[in-house]
């Protein structure tokens, strides 16, 4: 039975018509306090809620959404706030009775269209002279226009001096920056002017190695990986990796961006992060998924430029491609016709990053170029059934399935054919692009056309992986989607054709291992 909203008088249900209509459901916060919060907005007399409690996205702020992952979800601290009380539910408003506020109320009707009628108000020896007290409000509405004014000039006038002080600042850092690079690199800092140094100022005197790698999404599937792989020794000695999440800062706005690229300074970035959804939600917020992936993309990029990074990898998708077109698909066949209609401006934005990258290189010379991986899968995946991929939510269904001695039900015929690329894998190809692929133009990452896997056959792997023993049943009656994208890896091939793939059955293993071992932590 689908789940329902627990606020008051809300008929939303967790249903396929609710979802196409953009509404997500939410549970309650596991943290006592915020949970406890939640309940209290609600005005529901004795309600508690339960692990199957939700609450419908309806009832929160657009604000309260992180919508930078590939689900949505719920801001850290958020609190629902967007409910219709009955009236015997609504909070009493709160007026204020001194004389002086009374007297304010009766000489503010600003917007009134009648003349309003100036009148003096009566002496009162009980209350002192706004001579006296500045915060009390004027009884003449011209004083009080006159007072308003000048309030307002005096904002504006601190507002400008608040940022000429931190444009000082931002140049002030600036410099000292680059006297203190070029003192490590003389290798002058002594332990007397780093100690002297600190004393005046939040500068990191400490000496910084040669390749600083920042990576936006370092929180996701891929970055995860990434960072792996260079725990587990891709990183080299001269190499300093950092890890970005969407907490770290808003790359949608300039600001941000431009403050946690100064802070770190690098000289590599990896551009994962993204605004990403299902198709439901696509569908719905073509326009959000424009806007939002192209400000991304324009503030990464741009702070690029302007901090003179050697490098940007940025990571696209095969959604990009042309809805029609002609298989295997390969680098040169991006802009060849609109992509499908479902996700026009998720692919567009994307599709730009390329276009950006030409243009930068064309006029500034930089080394900015992007990759197109095939359908990604590993640990730290989105396992959830609704939402994510079709493998995690196979090892998902697969999961429940076998510890509720259930059939699996898998949804299509199981024909349709997809290149599969283990997270890790992946991340490997990644940096050997940040390292050495010297062309602007795109690369595919993927395993060859002989390596494509029928969803049957993913399946049947996952079944084996996890030890099922149960029947599985293909439900014909949903649909297959496209049945095959095949894209092409000779571009790759000609770079690295020595380069060993995890075998898809291997790889499927070491993620339901994953699963299993992280379910209580894992996204679902």
């Amino acid at each position: 039975m689908p789940h329902a909203c627990a606020a008051w008088n809300c008929t939303n249900r967790c249903t396929l018509q609710t979802r196409s209509q953009g509404i997500t459901f939410h549970r309650f916060p596991k943290e006592i306090h915020l949970r406890k919060q939640w309940e209290v907005a609600l005005r529901r007399e004795g309600f508690n809620a339960n692990d199957a409690s939700r609450l419908c996205s309806e009832h929160f702020r657009r604000e309260d959404f992180d919508m930078t992952g590939q689900t949505v979800r719920i801001r850290d601290g958020a609190v629902p706030s967007v409910f219709r009380y009955p009236s015997h539910r609504q909070k009493p408003l709160k007026t204020r009775t001194t004389r002086t506020s009374m007297r304010a109320k009766e000489s503010l009707p600003v917007v009134c269209p009648l003349p309003v009628q100036e009148t003096e108000a009566l002496p009162n020896p009980s209350v002192a002279s706004t001579k006296d007290h500045s915060y009390a409000l004027p009884t003449s509405l011209e004083n009080l226009r006159a007072r308003l004014n000048e309030t307002l000039s005096r904002m504006e006038s601190m507002e400008r001096e608040k940022r000429n002080a931190k444009d000082r600042e931002r140049r002030a850092k600036n410099i000292v920056r680059a006297l203190l690079q070029d003192l490590r690199e003389k290798n002058l800092i002594n332990e007397e002017l780093k100690e002297r140094l600190d004393l005046y100022s939040d500068m990191d005197t400490s000496a910084r190695k040669p390749h600083r790698i920042l990576v936006t999404g370092g929180s996701g599937l891929v970055g995860r990986a990434i960072e792996k792989v260079v725990q587990d020794g891709e990183g080299r000695e001269d190499e300093e990796w950092i890890f970005l999440s969407s907490k770290d800062a808003d790359l949608t706005k300039a600001e941000d961006t431009w403050a946690v690229f100064e802070k770190h300074q690098p000289t590599h970035v990896i551009h994962l992060a993204a605004m990403v959804g299902g198709l439901f939600r696509n569908m719905k917020y073509n326009l959000d998924f424009w806007r939002k992936n192209m400000l991304i993309n324009d503030n990464v990029l741009q702070c690029s430029y302007k901090l003179k990074v050697q490098k940007v990898v940025s990571c696209l998708s095969t959604c990009i491609f042309p809805d029609k077109t002609e298989y295997p698909i390969d680098e040169s066949m991006i802009h060849n016709g609109p992509p499908h209609g479902s996700n026009f401006g998720y692919s567009y934005a994307k599709r730009m990053i390329d276009v950006q990258n030409r243009a930068y290189f064309q006029q500034h010379g930089c080394k900015f170029t992007s990759v197109i991986p095939t359908n990604v899968f590993g640990p730290h995946d989105n396992f959830n059934i609704e939402d994510g991929h079709v493998l995690p939510g196979l090892i998902h269904k697969t999961y429940l399935a076998k510890k509720q001695g259930t059939p699996l039900t898998v949804w299509g015929s199981g024909k349709p054919l997809r290149q599969f690329i283990y997270s890790l894998d992946l991340a490997r190809l990644f940096i050997w692009v940040l390292r050495e692929y010297p062309e602007i133009d795109p690369i595919i990452l993927s395993v060859g056309e002989e390596d494509e896997v029928s969803i049957r056959e993913a399946a049947e792997s996952i079944v084996e992986a996890m030890g099922f023993e149960g029947q599985v049943i293909f439900d014909a009656t949903k649909s297959d989607g496209q049945f095959k994208k095949t894209a092409s890896n000779k571009k790759l091939r000609k770079y690295l054709p020595a380069f060993e793939f995890t075998s898809f059955q291997q790889a499927v293993k070491e993620t339901c291992r994953w699963f299993e071992d992280n379910y209580s932590t894992a996204r679902k």
